[in-house]
């Protein structure tokens, strides 16, 4: 199995190093919640189908497809949709046509 943190840190697109500082936001996020599922799965809380379909989720966020986040003691997932702002003086042209 890989080392996560290899993993993680091959994956997040937004990963960063200016001198000896690392800018990994979403690398860190990932991190903790692969760290606590590895558990889970240690323990057999969680099935292995469970684990390989939270490294897909993990893989979307450190992607930007999706954020993760800490709720306390649970890990929230959110997607935003992208759409176009049309210019109303647009759509007014086009029903004039």
């Amino acid at each position: 199995m890989m080392n996560p943190s290899t993993f993680i840190l091959t994956g997040d697109t937004a990963f960063e190093v200016e001198e000896n500082v690392y800018y990994a936001q979403r690398s860190f996020v990932a991190h903790s919640v692969l760290k606590y599922y590895m558990n889970l799965y240690d323990e057999e809380e969680v099935s292995l189908l469970e684990f390989h379909r939270l490294l897909s989720i993990i893989n979307e966020h450190l992607n930007e497809k999706i954020d993760l986040f800490w709720d306390g003691d649970i890990v929230n997932v959110a997607s935003s949709i992208k759409h176009e702002k049309r210019d109303n003086n647009e759509n007014e042209k086009e029903k004039i046509k």
